[in-house]
């Protein structure tokens, strides 16, 4: 919630005018409930906004169809008149987005998208990444223990290379 309070904040700080969000997630499949869970942030931390001056409006949009054309979409909410968007959240369609130079100028209205992608190059200008690797939160314990004066831990993470990774971060 914290993230996206922030967001609305300093976007609508930045713009005048009407606002509208499009949030492009997949509503139906494998990651129901990873969407069901950000739109319950991000639906909470705007109704939690008591400033009704500027408060965009919003509109979903759903990504969970397999032979999905983002950049359609992407067009539609534009012409939907959405000034920002929000999404996608699989990687594959990051990947694509990061990496094809037919993107480059495509961009017109900007994109957080809401994982990385693979490669960290983004050929894609008002292209944005955002996600929470599990090394990242990895990191931000081992942060939030030193804090607090904490000098020992346990770790028990998987046996991979996933594992390791998540071993190394927390270290």
């Amino acid at each position: 919630n914290l993230f996206i309070n922030q967001l609305l904040e300093e976007y609508l700080t930045s713009q005048t005018g009407e606002h509208s969000i499009a949030i492009l997630l997949p509503l139906h499949g494998p990651y129901q409930a990873v969407t069901e869970a950000i739109k319950s942030g991000f639906l909470s931390a705007y109704y939690a906004d008591s400033k009704q001056e500027n408060k965009p409006s919003i509109r979903f949009y759903d990504t969970s169809q397999k032979d999905l054309d983002f950049m359609a979409l992407y067009q539609k909410a534009v012409e939907d008149g959405a000034s920002y968007v929000l999404g996608p959240l699989a990687k594959s369609v990051i990947n694509q987005l990061t990496q094809s130079n037919e993107m480059v100028s495509e961009f017109k209205v900007p994109v957080l998208t809401l994982n990385y992608a693979e490669d960290p190059l983004n050929n894609a200008q008002n292209l944005y990444q955002f996600g929470l690797l599990p090394e990242d939160e990895a990191r931000q314990v081992a942060e939030l223990a030193i804090r607090q004066g904490k000098t020992k831990a346990a770790i028990l993470v998987p046996d991979s290379s996933w594992g390791q990774r998540l071993k190394n971060a927390f270290e």
